[in-house]
């Protein structure tokens, strides 16, 4: 599991902060990887379940049809 998320992290990480040895302790890594996850992967990522748009794209997609 580690592997898989320092491959998701490490490419859009901006600091380069991936490896457990990048953070000073477990809550600088639990705050890091968690703004990573709510503000860059569930937000900005393509995810191909959404036809491989972004959850912000696929929202404003998913609106248009039913107004």
């Amino acid at each position: 599991m580690e592997e898989r998320l320092c491959r998701t992290v490490y490419p859009h990480s901006q600091g380069g902060r991936s490896l457990p040895e990048d953070y000073d302790d477990l809550a600088d890594a639990n705050t890091y990887i968690g703004h990573f996850i709510e503000q860059v992967y569930n937000q900005k990522r393509p995810h191909s379940a959404l036809g491989y748009l972004t959850p912000i794209e696929f929202e404003k997609k998913t609106c248009l049809n039913y107004n």
